[in-house]
């Protein structure tokens, strides 16, 4: 039974090209062979069923695509380790660091350093008490920032070397692997393009999708949610964090007016209390980030 009318290898002038089979002979009419082209096909007078060049298009992208997949690539598995140490580290700062703020709030709910009535001993006591979880605070403060800086390092170079696979993979990256560390570093630049790495590592990772080209595939809602509580939280903790220093360094002058002091007293509380929501936020922008770093290393770890 002669074969079905379709494009085919050309056996007269190569495999280079696709030569029209009319279903009784071949004809003059040419088309270029889809690239990349994987599986050699048969003459016309082979048992096998032709394919349309469309349906040929198809499985070479999905073919190009597994390959891409099951090239080398680093191994993520240390750097993920550290990232995510780091951030579980951090997570348990930011909840001693609530925990003094309780403390210090109850100072200012218990009025005793504000009561004119109470003897000098106890509003001393009670102010010394108060000063001491300020300084405790203070120093806990820098542990974050010293854990910050550790966490972001170890976090962009797993980042880097998550983007770096796609690249090994043969994907054609919009954006050098470079940018995966720089990006992060410039002011207001870092609000957009690391996100848009985020996004790219996650489709490079995932392997769902593998017939449809791998820019148009789909992002898990969860790496949006991380990135805005991410954002959200450093830039309301910057705000709030300024403010307290500000308030530290006026109570610490000596040159209040029993008035200023209340006022500022007040005003630290207030601030302690915000301080505590946005810590809140960003140890669950940390767990966040947890969950994209363990679901990305499983994606490229998974063969």
């Amino acid at each position: 039974m002669s074969p079905s009318a379709g494009w085919y290898p050309d056996p007269v002038a190569g495999n280079e090209n696709l030569r029209w089979w009319d279903g009784q002979q071949w004809t003059e009419h040419l088309q270029p062979r889809p690239i990349p082209f994987i599986a050699e096909r048969s003459a016309p007078l082979a048992i096998e069923q032709p394919a349309e060049a469309e349906e040929l298009t198809q499985i070479n992208h999905q073919a190009d695509e597994a390959q891409l997949l099951t090239q080398p690539r680093k191994s993520l598995k240390l750097s993920a380790w550290l990232a995510r140490v780091s951030l579980m580290l951090t997570i348990v700062v930011s909840y001693g660091i609530i925990l003094i703020n309780d403390s210090i709030s109850g100072y200012k709910d218990s009025g005793t350093a504000l009561d004119e009535s109470a003897s000098g001993q106890d509003r001393l006591e009670s102010f010394e008490a108060f000063m001491k979880n300020i300084n405790a605070e203070n120093e806990l403060l820098l542990i974050t920032l010293a854990l910050f800086v550790i966490t972001a390092v170890c976090f962009i170079a797993w980042f880097y070397r998550a983007y770096k696979n796609l690249e090994a993979q043969g994907y054609d990256l919009k954006y050098s692997t470079s940018s995966a560390i720089w990006a992060w570093l410039i002011p207001f630049f870092n609000f957009v393009r690391p996100k848009q790495i985020t996004d790219d590592i996650w489709r490079g990772s995932s392997k769902k999708q593998i017939s449809v080209d791998w820019r148009q595939r789909k992002v898990s809602p969860g790496v949006a949610i991380w990135w805005g509580l991410f954002i959200l939280g450093g830039l309301v903790y910057n705000g709030v964090y300024r403010a307290l220093v500000g308030s530290h360094d006026k109570l610490l002058s000596g040159e209040l007016s029993p008035e200023q002091f209340q006022s500022t007293i007040e005003t630290i509380h207030t601030l302690f209390l915000v301080e505590t929501g946005v810590l809140t936020l960003n140890a669950l922008s940390a767990v966040a980030a947890i969950w994209f770093i363990n679901r990305v290393t499983k994606m490229q770890e998974t063969v």
